[in-house]
Parts: structure tokens; sequence; C-alpha cells
């Protein structure tokens, strides 16, 4: 497999200093301030084959475009429009049929800071205009760590943090619908073939994870009593019980929807029959929060962490994994630390946003298996 690291900013970061940073110490640093950033998330657009990529960045300069044609990234100004509580485009990138590209823009304050904070917004962006627009606020105080769109119905799901909540913002009108607690924070979640809406709620009296599903057109939630099954794993790099929660879901052409989770797993789910398949485990490491469709029935993940990231392909009709290898540009002897996103552009090339970057900041992983 090919690998080359595209870099749009290169800093080296002292991780001691800037671990015990608070926010505005963060703001306050000029040179973290300008320079660290991660990315969070990737859109590919066909129309003018560009891909739209998603940042962590206190300067507010949240989104960016790359082309992979030149290498080159080009600001979408979006600092010009935010507050100085946006600082993160966490899962929040969509492609309206009109070439509209939608997000909504996510927080990294602690709560001494949440009435201060107005909340995340809901954007839109023209492509060819250049335009960026503000349509509102879902919930005051709350951001927002990932959005799906429903082209159809003209709807916009979000899941809100701190409070984990779920919501639908009507395009049109720009009304919000509070539609509760989730009490999980799935990363990114799909819309099945009719419309519904799919996601993990936290049961506290069972403690485990159940699935959830919104049909906009009876406007019901439905909780659940059963979920994606799993064995309960110890992060070694946080030292923590992981939960099998959600790290990213696509909906596929099979009718079918596809779930990475933060075990490393890759599970089928039928939403008519609401049957769970667990496909298999790809990957040594934990984690899987990139899924994109490609040709030949296949689906590309990307998984691992610290350090031991591997792209993988899933062959549908098979029913087959590959190990397609790690994620190491041997030309400047590094590695991807953290994937956090995965695009397919066609041709064989595929894209890794990576993220949470200790010692340096992130860059965009260009692959070709």
């Amino acid at each position: 497999m090919k690998v080359k690291a595209h870099i749009l900013k290169r800093m080296k970061v002292d991780r001691e200093k800037y671990n015990n940073y608070s926010f505005r110490e963060h703001l306050n640093d000029p040179d973290f301030f300008e320079h660290y950033l991660c990315i969070t998330c990737l859109l590919y657009n066909p129309a003018d084959e560009m891909i739209y990529c998603g940042l962590t960045a206190y300067n507010n300069d949240l989104l960016y475009r790359f082309d992979p044609r030149t290498g080159q990234f080009q600001s979408c100004g979006y600092n010009k429009v935010a507050d100085e509580y946006e600082v993160k485009i966490h899962r929040s990138l969509e492609l309206d049929d009109d070439g509209t590209i939608y997000g909504a823009t996510a927080c990294l304050h602690d709560l001494d800071e949440y009435l201060n904070a107005p909340g995340g917004a809901i954007f839109k962006y023209g492509p060819s205009s250049g335009k960026i627009e503000k349509m509102g606020i879902p919930i005051p105080h709350e951001y927002i760590q990932t959005i799906s769109l429903d082209k159809k119905r003209k709807i916009i799901y979000g899941i809100t943090y701190p409070s984990s909540r779920v919501f639908r913002f009507d395009l049109h009108t720009q009304i919000t619908k509070d539609l509760g607690l989730i009490g999980s924070q799935p990363e990114r979640l799909a819309i099945d073939d009719e419309g519904k809406f799919w996601g993990t709620w936290w049961d506290s009296r069972k403690k485990k994870l159940n699935l959830f599903t919104y049909d906009p057109d009876k406007n019901k939630m439905e909780y659940l009593n059963f979920g994606i099954g799993s064995t309960p794993v110890v992060s070694p790099f946080y030292g923590k019980h992981y939960d099998n929660e959600i790290d990213c879901m696509i909906s596929a052409d099979d009718g079918c929807l596809y779930i990475g989770t933060e075990l490393g797993m890759l599970f089928q789910l039928d939403p008519k029959s609401r049957k769970i398949e667990c496909l298999g485990k790809p990957l040594v490491e934990l984690r899987m929060p990139g899924l994109t469709l490609a040709q030949n029935n296949l689906i590309y993940g990307v998984g691992g962490d610290n350090g031991q990231v591997e792209l993988f392909s899933y062959d549908r009709e098979k029913r087959f994994f590959a190990n397609l290898g790690q994620i190491f540009d041997e030309t400047i002897s590094e590695a991807c630390y953290r994937p956090h996103d995965l695009c397919y552009i066609g041709n064989g090339r595929l894209f890794v946003a990576e993220t949470d970057t200790p010692t340096r900041s992130s860059f965009l992983w260009e692959c070709c298996p």
C-alpha cells in the first residue's frame, strides 16, 4: 500500500505543557492557537472533485478543502462567521443533492463555560459561491458531535454534547425538535432506506448500550431493548473499559446498515428484520471510526489507535476481509496516530483524517492499496 501524508500545518507539541491547559489557556497561547489542528471529518464532493475537511482548530478556521490533484489546502473561511467556542467540526459534514454542504460545530470548553457558550450551529456552505451561512443553534449551550442528512425530507439529525441529546432540525422551517436524551456518544450515525434514523442509547438499569430508531413520518422515537453485542475490553491506552459504542455507521445499497464499533468490530444491521450480525474483527487494535462504500461490493474501513492504524476491505459478496496494511509514510517516517474518518474518491484512492496527535499537528493521509 502506498501512503502519503498531506500536511496543512506542522507544529511540534509539548505534551506535558498542553495536557493541563484549560480552554482559555489554549486560546491565549499564540502558537497553539494558530498552528495546532486535528482533521476530524472528511467529505468528498464529486462535483468539484474536492475533499472537504472539518478540523479541530482553536483559531476557528474549521473548514478547508483539499485538492487531491494538486495536494493543496484552501480555507473556506469559517472563522469569519464563528464564535470563539466553535473550535471543531467533529463528524458533521453532509452533501445534499443540490450541491450544498451542511455542517455543524462542536466544542472543547469545560462545564465552567457552559452558560457563556451560545451552542453549536448548523451551517451551510456553497462550494461554487464560497458563501457560509449559519442556519441556527438547535439546542442552546449544547454543541453538536455528529449530524446525518435526510435528503428526501430535508431533515438534519444531530447528537449534542455534553448532554447527549438527539434532535431533528428541519431545513425548510429551521425549527428544531428535541427528541430526548440517549446517554451515549455515537460518533457517526445513519438513516435507513425508509428514512428512519438509528443510534444507541445507554440503558442505565441494565448497564448496556441498546439501539434506538426514530421514524420521522410517525414522529416516533423508539428505544429498543437490544443492542450491539460485545465482550467488555479494557483499552491498553486509556486504561478503561470500552463499550461497544458506534464509531461509524453507513447506509449501503443493499438496504443494510454497516456499523464499525469502538472494539474494532464490524456489524451488519437489517433495519426491516432488526437482525444484527457480527461480521468480524478485521484488525488487532481497537476502534473503527471510518467506513466507506466502493465499487464491486467493497466496504473500506480504517481502525486502530496509538500509531497502530490499518486499512481493511470487506467484500460483501464473498464475506471476506483483507488487511491492507499500516498507514505509515516512509518518506517522513511518520505513522497515522489515531484515525477519525475515511473517504473514497475513486481510482483506488482513500483518504484518512487523523486526530488527537499528542506530539504534533495532525495530517491528512492518502492511501492507495
